[in-house]
């Protein structure tokens, strides 16, 4: 029996957030954005995709909150290699989306990460 992930998805301007929903829909995607309103219990979550609007030093709170509770996905624009300063560890826990590939291609990579998940 395949396990139903609940995907956290922080993307600015839904965008990411819209295309995974319609190509994925047997998961269950939640919106998240930092008004109060939204106040999410994240350990309900199953995977978190954050995508990257901006400098990766913004966010170094948010990786140390989370990446050893929930496995993170995050979403790059560039394939430069994150620098080693901001220690954030690609692991079993941390895994990069690159997005400045076709919508096929971005498919496939999320399609990996959540077959080693719900096989």
């Amino acid at each position: 029996m395949n396990q139903v992930l609940n995907i956290l998805v922080c993307d600015e301007n839904q965008t990411f957030f819209r295309y995974f929903r319609k190509t994925f829909p047997e998961f269950n995607f939640s919106f998240f954005s930092d008004e109060k309103k939204d106040a999410f219990l994240i350990d309900k979550f199953d995977r978190i995709i954050f995508i990257q609007e901006g400098p990766i030093e913004e966010y170094m709170i948010f990786f140390t909150q989370f990446e050893e509770k929930i496995p993170i996905i995050f979403g790059i624009y560039e394939r430069r290699p994150i620098p080693a300063k901001y220690q954030i560890i690609l692991t079993t826990n941390v895994k990069i989306l690159y997005l400045l590939e076709t919508k096929k291609e971005i498919s496939n990579q999320l399609k990996e990460y959540f077959d080693n998940v719900v096989l």
